[in-house]
């Protein structure tokens, strides 16, 4: 029997992290038996695992290893393990502890493999496999070994959002179409017949603007590299927001920021009456709309007066407001604020684009995103594997009901 030992218990991302693993190892090694080392300060995320438990059909064994010393623990692994013919050790989701305890392990009987994952961060930190694209979340393996690969079930990312379930589903369904096979390609959409790909995509923005015949949807996907004028210097957007509570103006909502990695985001509340107002005008502009509610659940919210977020930022509460990293891609807003009292408490930023992403896994999520919201907007489209004919279409994806088995 080939078993898995994944520990549950590192201090962030420890959700995603977990269920990466879980999922990943499935998918790579079938294993029999999951030993699941946990904590007590994540008891509840083990408990969140087992509605997939259920859904692998495994054994699973849940072991608290609070207090354990290194030695201890590898006794107690290698004793729950001693009936498994080969033993996968997962430390990605685990403590300093735990983490040190199987990479020694590892070495002391052949039977052990090492396999550490490679989480992906930037566009995808908020999603987790296999609900972000398989090539970018790694694996390594100490030593090398066979791969016994698993068909992935039917899993869904839990959320009533439109477009964070199509978005979820699609890419799920790709990785669950190349389970046994371990494909890994970059993503490409195909909008109205025209193909933008993650590898291409600063050729091909343009075309996706010319199918869409707007730059709403494309530069809500996140395709545009956001730098920051702050403190005489700018800056990728990701080094400013860095350990910083961030404050957003509405136009940043519209640039994509749900695409950057910003783990303290408040959101303040003019921005939803702004992009209301916009929506009920303007029918493209329900991405926008649903994009941002989908945010709003993953990020802190500012109360402020329902009127224009130039106006009505500065007089937000001052002890919400100390502190904070107040961004946004107005100049005339950023210079009204540079001569309020705002200054004082809190670190302004002016947000300008950039030409088209870098990094091919912040491209892979513009690519995804097009294609989500050319779906949305009525427009034919399709995402694929890169070069492949391996599709999902998002229309029927939309239509079809959720799965059993929500996650």
């Amino acid at each position: 029997m080939r078993c898995a030992v994944v520990p549950v218990n590192r201090s962030d991302y420890l959700h995603p992290a977990a269920y990466s693993a879980v999922t990943m190892t499935w998918e790579l090694f079938s294993p029999g038996l999951y030993l699941v080392l946990y904590s007590n300060h994540s008891k509840r995320v083990v408990e969140s695992l087992r509605e997939l438990r259920d859904r692998l059909n495994v054994r699973w064994v849940e072991l608290n290893v609070t207090g354990f010393k290194v030695k201890d623990l590898m006794e107690e692994v290698r004793k729950r393990t001693q009936d498994c013919e080969r033993v996968y050790l997962v430390p990605s989701p685990g403590s300093n502890v735990v983490a040190t305890s199987l990479g020694v392990l590892s070495n002391s009987d052949p039977k052990f493999v090492l396999v550490n994952y490679l989480f992906s961060f930037g566009a995808w930190h908020w999603l987790y496999y296999p609900f972000v694209p398989r090539i970018v979340e790694g694996v390594e393996l100490y030593p090398q070994t066979q791969f016994y690969r698993g068909q992935l079930p039917t899993l869904e990312f839990d959320s009533g959002n439109e477009y964070v379930r199509t978005l979820t589903r699609a890419v799920a369904s790709l990785n669950r179409r190349t389970s046994t096979s371990g494909t890994e390609k970059w993503l490409e959409a195909v909008i109205g017949g025209t193909r933008v790909s993650t590898t291409k995509l600063d050729v091909e923005v343009g075309q996706a603007k010319k199918v869409l015949k707007d730059d709403v949807a494309v530069e809500l996907s996140g395709a545009y590299e956001l730098k920051v004028e702050v403190e005489g210097k700018t800056l990728p957007l990701r080094e400013v927001t860095v350990d910083q509570r961030v404050v957003v103006d509405t136009n940043l909502i519209y640039w994509g920021v749900h695409t950057y990695e910003v783990r303290n985001l408040l959101l303040p509340q003019c921005s939803l009456n702004e992009i209301l107002v916009k929506a009920s005008d303007f029918p493209q502009h329900s991405i926008v709309l649903t994009t941002f509610m989908a945010l709003r659940e993953r990020s802190g919210f500012l109360p402020t007066e329902s009127s224009q977020c130039d106006a009505v930022v500065p007089r937000a509460d001052p002890y919400m407001l100390e502190g904070t990293t107040v961004l946004t891609g107005d100049r005339r807003a950023f210079e009204l604020w540079r001569g309020s009292p705002l200054v004082r408490y809190a670190r302004l930023g002016l947000v300008k684009r950039e030409g088209v992403r870098v990094a091919l896994h912040d491209r892979a999520m513009a690519v995804a995103n097009l294609a989500v919201y050319a779906s949305m907007l009525g427009v034919e489209s399709k995402l694929c594997l890169e070069g492949t004919d391996v599709c999902v279409d998002l229309e029927q994806l939309s239509n079809s009901p959720g799965s059993p088995g929500r996650m």
